[in-house]
């Protein structure tokens, strides 16, 4: 392995890594700004909807092992009235249609254009998840490893 990509490699291994000094209830009880939300598809319909707000991106390992679970819960969901949302924290919104085509992301994906809303929420380590209540109230943030199923049937009521 060079050098060079020993340091990239580094690099994304610690910008994917939590910080501990990270507030896991920063915006809980706060309503989430969905109209921030800038989608790469056609925008879905969030209102009256529980909703779970993931940020990722295609070159996190971590990330990347989520969406797999991610497509599982939305299958389950969906009908009872979930959305799950990835939102992209690429540097280039173009690079996700090519990452998209080799790994399937069931669920809506916008991007956060130069990280300005992760900036503004506070988020400085993912995959990190916010789940919406039916009225657009964040229940529940943190790690989207730490994501329960019971979380989602609280928001689901």
């Amino acid at each position: 392995m060079t050098r060079r990509r020993f340091l990239f490699l580094a690099l994304l291994t610690i910008a994917c890594a939590p910080l501990p000094a990270r507030a896991e209830t920063a915006q809980v009880g706060k309503p989430f700004p969905v109209k921030s939300l800038v989608f790469v598809d056609d925008a879905p319909d969030l209102a009256g909807k529980a909703a779970v707000i993931e940020f990722w991106a295609t070159w996190c390992g971590p990330c990347v092992k989520m969406i797999p679970h991610l497509n599982e819960l939305y299958g389950k969901y969906k009908a009872k009235g979930l959305v799950i949302v990835g939102v992209s924290q690429d540097f280039q919104k173009g690079d996700i249609a090519p990452f998209r085509k080799k790994t399937p992301i069931d669920y809506p994906v916008a991007f956060d254009q130069d990280m300005k809303l992760g900036a503004q929420l506070g988020i400085d380590a993912i995959p990190w998840a916010f789940v919406l209540d039916r009225k657009g109230k964040v229940i529940w943030e943190g790690l989207s490893a730490k994501l329960t199923e019971e979380t989602l049937e609280k928001a689901l009521k």
